[in-house]
C-alpha cells in the first residue's frame, strides 16, 4: 500500500474513549491524535501550498516512492503502473481502520485492526515530475560545458531523453474498460458454468461500478514511463 501518512493536525488535538497502557508509569491512558514532533512544512507547502484547512494530510511515504520510481525509470529505463484507492488532492484526514471487513474509529481498541488511509495522487504525481530537478540542473550545466568544447550535440541528444513522463491518475473502472475488460468477460463465460458466471459479472461490476461500493471510481492509477515513451494504453487522452 502507499498510503502510510503522517497527519499534520494544526489545531486540535482529538481525545477518545480508546486506552492505551503506559508501562511506565503503570496507568491506563486514552489514546489519542496528537501534533508531529517534527512538522513537514516543506511537504506541506508543496502539497498545498494555500490550504487554510485546520489540518492536512501528508502522504510522505508515498511521495518518497514515486520520488525513487521516477529516477530509477529514469536511469535504467522501465515503467511503474500505481494503483490504490484515493483522489486527484489533497485529504485533511482520510486515517481510518479496518475491521471485519467494516470501517472504524483509528483508535478504536488499538492493535485490532488494520489502518488504511486514502492515496493523494495529485501529490504523488508532483513527487515524480520534481524528482529530477536537480538532476536535469546538472545536465543542463553539462551541456554548457560540452557546447564550449565542441560536443553539444552529443550531450543535447542525451538530454533530450533523460526524465520521466506522468500519466494520470485515471479512474480504474476507464482503465480497465480501455483495456479490454467486457472482450476478457465475454471469453472467460464461453468456458464456465452458470454459478461462475455469475461470480464473474459480479466481479466485474465491482472492479467497475463508479456507485456506492463499487471500485470503479474510488481506485485510480498513475503510470511512470520513460521521457517521450507513448502514453501507455489506457492512459491516452484520446482513447474511448
Amino acid at each position: 500500500m502507499l498510503s502510510h501518512i503522517a497527519t499534520m493536525q494544526h489545531q486540535h488535538v482529538a481525545e477518545l474513549p480508546s486506552v492505551l497502557h503506559s508501562k511506565e508509569q503503570d496507568q491506563v491512558q486514552p489514546a489519542r491524535l496528537s501534533l508531529s514532533p517534527v512538522a513537514s512544512y516543506t511537504l506541506i507547502a508543496a502539497v498545498c501550498c494555500c490550504c487554510c484547512c485546520p489540518s492536512l494530510q501528508i502522504g510522505a511515504h508515498a511521495m518518497a516512492v514515486c520520488e525513487t520510481l521516477a529516477c530509477r525509470i529514469s536511469a535504467h529505463g522501465g515503467a511503474a503502473l500505481l494503483i490504490d484507492y484515493g483522489q486527484n488532492c489533497p485529504y485533511q484526514n482520510s486515517l481510518t481502520a479496518i475491521r471485519g471487513h467494516e470501517g472504524v474509529h483509528p483508535l478504536s481498541q488499538p492493535g485490532t485492526a488494520d489502518i488504511s488511509a486514502w492515496v493523494d495522487f495529485s501529490a504523488m504525481r508532483m513527487a515524480a515530475e520534481e524528482a529530477l530537478e536537480v538532476q536535469q540542473a546538472s545536465q543542463v550545466a553539462d551541456s554548457r560545458s560540452a557546447a564550449a568544447s565542441g560536443t553539444a550535440s552529443a550531450v543535447g541528444a542525451a538530454a533530450a531523453g533523460y526524465g520521466v513522463d506522468v500519466y494520470g491518475p485515471v479512474d480504474q473502472a476507464d482503465l480497465l474498460h480501455r483495456l479490454g475488460i467486457q472482450a476478457r468477460l465475454q471469453a472467460l463465460a464461453q468456458a464456465a458454468s452458470p454459478q461462475q458466471i455469475e461470480a464473474l459479472v459480479q466481479g466485474y461490476h465491482r472492479l467497475v461500478d463508479k456507485g456506492a461500493g463499487g471500485m470503479g471510481a474510488s481506485y485510480k492509477a498513475l503510470a511512470i514511463v520513460n521521457k517521450g515513451v507513448k502514453a501507455p494504453i489506457g492512459f491516452g487522452v484520446q482513447e474511448q
